[in-house]
């Protein structure tokens, strides 16, 4: 979802693609392809100088880094080193944080504008569609057990 908060960012900024990138001192063509998904993990200090540059403050650059970068920390067939500096600079966020602080809630989100409702319902159903395929996963008998307690909850 990176690409939608940079293309929102960047328009209500009024910056052109190219002109954003040549202000970060990037490739003409870095923020388009950042837009369009060509880059799914770009050069952290120029991914963070960008997001300065867009407006936001170290915090919301922090959230945005532990929200949209998650997949980071999950074992990688191919080994990069953007990779590994996204890991370092998630452990880093989340030791100067208390542990309350790790993840961004849902209104938060919506109210730093980073992203739009429809944005947001989308990354939802993403991470919902991928729970689902994890939870199908388990034993029949735990998969029984937590419906349980979802109903008795719910």
């Amino acid at each position: 979802m990176i690409d939608k908060i940079v293309r929102d960012l960047r328009t209500k900024k009024g910056f052109s693609s190219g002109g954003l990138s040549a202000k970060v001192g990037m490739n003409n063509t870095w923020v388009s392809q950042i837009e369009t998904g060509k880059i799914k993990h770009p050069y952290l200090p120029a991914l963070k100088k960008m997001l300065h540059v867009l407006g936001l403050t170290e915090e919301e650059i922090e959230k945005v880094i532990l929200e949209e970068f998650v997949e980071v920390d999950k074992p990688s067939n191919s080994h990069s080193p953007n990779r590994t500096d996204y890991r370092l600079e998630r452990k880093l966020i989340r030791a100067k944080r208390k542990p309350s602080e790790y993840g961004m809630k849902n209104a938060d989100i919506l109210s730093v504008g980073l992203l739009t409702e429809d944005t947001f319902k989308e990354k939802c159903e993403k991470d919902a569609d991928y729970l689902f395929k994890e939870i199908k996963k388990l034993p029949k008998l735990t998969l029984n057990t937590l419906l349980t307690r979802l109903v008795d909850e719910l």
